[in-house]
């Protein structure tokens, strides 16, 4: 939040007239917490109210998939559009947030590369052709070189969710780019 806690409307409706997001009336609500509350809500919706309400929800949620998992499929069907808007706007928040990182802080970018070296050795066996591994990366530079982006891609994933590949030169393939990152870890 940007704007400064006196700034903000002191009733719900002084904030809908004005259109802002949050109010702040001064007071603390019913849960103890003096913060700014959320307009659209309609009860009490501070930040830490929230936080508490979010955390209930996904505790309820892991511990009942049975109930949440057909009723998300449910949803996903009678709302085709909702759901295909929502993929985009994921999508694009993964690829700015891709961005983001190799612009972003030295250390982290470091940290983030020396983890998947060293996810690449365990998942090396000695008994892995590393010449024929050195060629398929070659290859690839070649053709980033010509202009077509292209990534080196492990068939079965090096860290899957089912099951865990090796990097030997019979997992790996040459592949645009845009369906290395669509695939992901899948």
């Amino acid at each position: 939040m940007h704007t400064a806690v006196s700034d903000l409307p002191k009733t719900v409706g002084e904030a809908r007239a004005r259109g802002s997001k949050f109010y702040f009336t001064g007071k603390a609500c019913k849960h103890g917490n003096a913060e700014p509350r959320l307009t659209s809500a309609g009860k009490c919706w501070c930040a830490q109210c929230r936080a508490e309400h979010s955390s209930s929800v996904n505790e309820w949620q892991k511990a009942n998939p049975e109930k949440v998992l057909p009723r998300l499929a449910n949803w996903r069907a009678g709302n085709p559009g909702k759901t295909l808007a929502a993929k985009r706007r994921h999508g694009e928040k993964i690829r700015a947030g891709l961005l983001q990182r190799c612009e972003g802080d030295r250390g982290k970018r470091m940290h983030r590369n020396a983890l998947r070296r060293a996810a690449v050795k365990v998942a090396t066996p000695a008994w892995a052709d590393l010449q024929a591994i050195k060629a398929i990366y070659i290859e690839a530079g070649r053709l980033r070189s010509e202009g077509q982006d292209v990534h080196v891609d492990h068939i079965i994933p090096l860290k899957g969710i089912g099951v865990c590949g090796l990097h030997v030169a019979e997992n790996l393939q040459i592949i645009p780019a845009v369906e290395n990152l669509r695939k992901h870890n899948r």
